[in-house]
């Protein structure tokens, strides 16, 4: 699972490419309390609280928390 910042912020913990990896998910389970990065905004941003797949559909950190992973998403 991949968390991609977007324009207006920087991800907590991230790597120099600015993303957060979470790894060696097993399919069926499920990220913990945590795993969801915190987001820093920009000066004149606001994060509403939602993440965007790939498809264009949007979660809240609750949303993906309840995911059953089956497979490779990225958020940004």
């Amino acid at each position: 699972m991949t968390f991609e910042p977007g324009a207006g912020g920087t991800l907590a913990g991230a790597a120099a490419d600015g993303s957060v990896q979470i790894a060696n998910i097993l399919p069926g389970s499920k990220l913990a309390q945590g795993d969801v990065p915190a987001v820093n905004e920009n000066a004149g941003w606001r994060f509403t609280g939602t993440w965007t797949d790939g498809s264009g559909k949007e979660y809240t950190a609750d949303d993906i928390l309840a995911l059953e992973i089956d497979q490779d998403y990225t958020f940004t």
